[in-house]
């Protein structure tokens, strides 16, 4: 990790062993400089322990444990009433 400041600003940069950068965090600086290390310290924590993935509503909705889609539970319960639009479901008549 590689740390330093620079336009009233500290910084630490979380570097891979190839020298990429993996995480970047970055608090005001403060006159306290315990209070801007803590503060630091909490950023770095929050930007490298946090997972960055994007949940989109479907996902969100799948969380419950099943292992079955969004779409998959929509055909079955169309099929169930017969309605259009599922999967392999009969056409409507005319």
């Amino acid at each position: 990790m590689r740390v330093g400041s620079a336009g009233g600003r500290v910084e630490a940069t979380l570097l891979g062993a190839d020298q990429t950068v993996l995480a970047r965090a970055s608090v005001p600086e403060t006159a306290d400089a315990s209070e801007t290390a803590r503060a630091l310290c909490q950023e770095v924590h929050n930007r490298v322990f946090s997972p960055r993935i994007d949940l989109s509503q479907t996902t969100i909705n799948s969380l419950d444990g099943s292992n079955q889609s969004v779409d998959a539970n929509r055909d079955r319960l169309l099929k169930v009433f017969g309605l259009p639009g599922a999967s392999g479901s009969p056409a409507p008549h005319p």
